[in-house]
């Protein structure tokens, strides 16, 4: 997204062409990574909402989303 969001702030005052390697263009995007859920990341303010969300996110409403929203993985925190 930083690519694509430098391309069109460019694109402004210069001509700008776009090259992506994937076959959909945001295959790497911050989306992929930012669905990972952890207890222990982030400051204090951060962590007790991620242990406060943990309920809505193994049982969300009826109908809220079509697939699971938790998924065990496995992770390993080296340092904080």
């Amino acid at each position: 997204m930083a690519g694509a969001s430098a391309a069109y702030e460019l694109a402004g005052e210069k001509s700008v062409v776009l090259l992506e390697m994937e076959e959909h263009p945001g295959y790497h995007t911050t989306g992929r990574s930012a669905a990972f859920y952890s207890e222990i990341y982030g400051g204090p303010v951060i962590r007790a909402l991620s242990t406060a969300s943990r309920g809505f996110f193994e049982a969300p409403p009826r109908g809220f989303a079509e697939v699971e929203l938790l998924a065990p993985s496995g992770s390993l925190f080296i340092a904080r």
